[in-house]
């Protein structure tokens, strides 16, 4: 879409994608707007899954303080959602807002050469506890961003799951693994 401003320019851009596709991806601006969207697609037995789009891509070189506030605006997301459903809101979380995708990578290329299943539960338990846990693989930077991020994950998982539990679903070498968490 940047791109497209740059091309167009924001008016002529705006007015083209606005009245098109745009409005099949985007329930509203405000909240007034997104409720009336929901409250129609409701009433089609059509139950939508708000997202707000924060996504980094690799190479775009955000920093900390973006994902900081990514975070905040996913918490805005989903007291919205909440809002919009109760105690039955779905939300749906992508992770490239809260973490500078080229971390992901490398994080990934990690996983790929070690005991996934006890790395995915050392996630877990740092999502949970707030304990830091540093991949043998990664940088101390990129260590010290997953610290971060992990954080991140943790209050978000903080608001959105009250007092429920949830497995984390894991194949190992074709069987599937469950945690409790």
């Amino acid at each position: 879409m940047t791109m497209g401003q740059k091309v167009l320019g924001k008016g002529l851009f705006k007015a083209i994608i606005k009245p098109t596709f745009y409005s099949h991806f985007v329930a509203g601006e405000t909240k007034d707007a997104i409720k009336d969207t929901v409250d129609r697609l409701v009433k089609s037995s059509i139950r939508p899954m708000l997202y707000r789009s924060l996504e980094a891509n690799v190479g775009e070189g955000t920093c900390e303080a973006q994902y900081d506030v990514n975070t905040e605006k996913l918490l805005e997301s989903i007291q919205l959602n909440h809002d919009m459903y109760g105690k039955n809101s779905i939300t749906h979380l992508k992770l490239t807002p809260l973490l500078d995708p080229a971390i992901l990578v490398r994080l990934t290329r990690v996983l790929a050469n070690c005991d996934q299943y006890e790395v995915v539960i050392d996630l877990a338990n740092a999502i949970q506890t707030g304990k830091r846990v540093t991949l043998e693989g990664l940088s101390a930077e990129d260590n010290e961003a997953l610290a971060l991020f992990t954080h991140r994950l943790k209050k978000i998982g903080q608001v959105t799951f009250i007092s429920k539990k949830f497995y984390w679903n894991f194949q190992q070498n074709g069987k599937e693994m469950k945690h409790l968490s």
